[in-house]
């Protein structure tokens, strides 16, 4: 697999976007480990003692940015403040064990390679179950009621992911205790995102840029949240982004580092998957196993 580019040239806007997974408007293992950013759809609640009596009570409220940094620490943030370096897509599915494994695991994930958007539009991907896009039939679907069942449930159970790399910083962050530190942070992050609002909400801003003719660096995204009530009463939440299109920043040394860090982490996670895929994809078919699983497919919250 080639390695892409890695150094950002903002004189050569197409070449760079196309590296940046922006799309166009016309026609080895994983090494490196970046922290994740999601939203928490589910508040944290956490005992509170108030005139000598004992209540749960919502800490840290639905809706909040989530940060896993490399040391395991966790910050969150009601908003963040998002520079993107690097766009790309791949599938993913969640498939339940009929029982926790030794571990505790009560599932795994099949992932595919990670490509540009034109290339998500038109190809088939590797995975690492030693198929293509994790189980998600080719092409366009002419008639999904004509379709059996459990294609549906299969269909169905594969995400489509939009990842975004970036640069998130908060100048508020808080603990699982809802205890506020004013340190501010900034650091590298990879944010999947699975949940369909969500992903045509970041992808429209994605838009932004590519009909300004910026690159992705050269301008931030201030990003709040906004919740739906789903029919069982929980809360879902979507990302709300702005951009300031004004205020463009010049692309430092620093960033030329950050940028080359995303592209190989990519390229990483590609090489690894691309191993898994051939490993597998000899003895791979679509078994009785794979009925049973479909079969007992559970709903699983959508991630952004």
């Amino acid at each position: 697999m080639e390695t892409q580019l890695a150094t950002i040239n903002t004189d050569n806007y197409e070449v760079m976007a196309d590296a940046m997974g922006m799309g166009t408007q016309v026609s080895s293992d994983m090494t490196l480990s970046i922290p994740r950013m999601k939203i928490s759809h589910q508040p944290i609640m956490d005992t509170i003692e108030t005139k000598g009596k004992k209540r749960q009570m919502e800490v840290v409220p639905g809706g909040t940015f989530s940060i896993v940094d490399n040391s395991g620490k966790t910050f969150y943030c009601e908003g963040i403040t998002f520079r993107p370096f690097l766009q790309r897509f791949r599938y993913t599915r969640w498939i339940p064990f009929n029982a926790p494994d030794k571990y505790g695991k009560k599932g795994k994930f099949i992932k595919s390679i990670f490509v540009t958007q034109d290339e998500f539009k038109s190809s088939d991907l590797m995975d690492d179950d030693g198929g293509f896009n994790c189980g998600r039939p080719s092409g366009y679907i002419p008639d999904w009621k004509a379709l059996p069942e459990a294609t549906q449930r299969l269909i169905y159970s594969v995400k489509r992911v939009r990842a975004l790399f970036g640069i998130a910083s908060s100048k508020e962050t808080m603990n699982e205790k809802g205890e506020v530190d004013n340190t501010k942070i900034t650091m590298p992050v990879i944010w999947e995102i699975n949940n369909k609002d969500a992903f045509k909400v970041m992808g429209e801003s994605i838009d932004k840029y590519i009909s300004a003719k910026r690159l992705l660096p050269e301008h931030e995204l201030v990003i709040s949240t906004e919740g739906t009530s789903m029919p069982n009463g929980n809360m879902v939440y979507k990302p709300v982004p702005t951009i300031d299109l004004t205020k463009k920043i010049d692309i430092s040394s620093d960033d030329q580092e950050a940028f080359s860090t995303f592209v190989e982490w990519v390229d990483g996670q590609n090489s690894y998957i691309t191993k898994k895929y051939k490993e597998k994809s000899a003895t791979n078919s679509f078994s009785n196993d794979d009925d049973q699983v479909i079969e007992e497919f559970i709903d699983v919250i959508e991630d952004v």
